[in-house]
């Protein structure tokens, strides 16, 4: 589409070479002056014309524009519920609904493949002291700061969730019950010896407790199995004191329920 600029210069030179054509054909006064007249009315109704169809068609590249903004962003909210529904909103780890998929899909690849498979719960020290000393904004940077070293230091197959509180899960596929407590004992360490910067003038030193359960290769088991066996020795390493990594490993049979059961005995 020609536009208004482009337009009315056309029309004018059309008009301008008709005007003078006219004139050299037509000897006849009253009809050169009706003849011109005409041609100047055309001239006019199609620069008119084309002046409607270049607005008509800004107004639809317009419009496309904006379905296509409005398009874009319902993709990226629809992305964004989808990534919520999978993520804990704090920290952008695993929630707990996604990490029990994940781990019934690891599961089931143990159980095909005769591998073994290893979780590792952690549950944060005191956490309700650093809220009430430090307020829950720290609360949260402790927080977040804690999934940022349990992720620098598992594998990208390793799935790592928050499942409530202060409390994270760590699953290994295809890791046996002697090297999940290796890495249990590294994150211990680099929760101890890596403080969480708050402000540029406050850092907040914190432990961790650390459970380690393992369903070994040729298991008939299940993950709620797999997670009353880290759980149990998270509860260990409370007991016994803190600060310190427990195992356990599965005998197929033990449940959460179970073990709720074993801790009001």
């Amino acid at each position: 589409q020609l536009r208004p600029s482009e337009a009315l210069p056309l029309f004018a030179a059309c008009y301008a070479f008709f005007f003078v054509a006219i004139g050299s054909t037509q000897t006849e006064a009253m009809q050169l002056l009706s003849n011109r007249l005409n041609g100047l009315a055309a001239a006019l109704l199609g620069a008119v014309l084309a002046i409607g169809l270049w607005h008509k068609n800004i107004r639809y590249i317009l419009l496309q524009r904006e379905l296509s903004r409005r398009n874009e962003e319902l993709t990226r909210q629809q992305e964004e519920l989808v990534w919520l529904a999978k993520r804990d909103a704090l920290t952008g780890l695993f929630n707990r609904g996604e990490f029990l998929r994940l781990a019934e899909a690891e599961l089931l690849r143990s159980l095909r493949h005769g591998t073994d498979m290893s979780a590792i719960m952690v549950d944060l020290d005191f956490f309700k002291k650093i809220n009430d000393r430090y307020g829950h904004p720290a609360g949260d940077a402790v927080l977040r700061h804690t999934a940022a070293c349990l992720l620098g230091a598992v594998r990208v197959t390793d799935v790592v969730a928050r499942i409530g509180g202060e409390e994270f899960v760590v699953l290994l596929p295809q890791t046996r019950l002697d090297a999940a407590v290796q890495l249990a004992d590294k994150l211990l360490r680099t929760l101890q010896q890596s403080p969480a910067k708050i402000t540029s003038g406050l850092s907040i030193e914190f432990t961790a407790s650390l459970g380690v359960g393992s369903l070994p290769a040729g298991h008939n088991s299940t993950v709620a199995a797999l997670y009353a066996a880290a759980d149990h020795a998270l509860y260990e390493a409370k007991r016994k004191g803190r600060n310190r990594v427990e195992k356990t490993e599965s005998d197929g049979n033990l449940t959460p329920s179970d073990f709720q059961r074993m801790r009001r005995q």
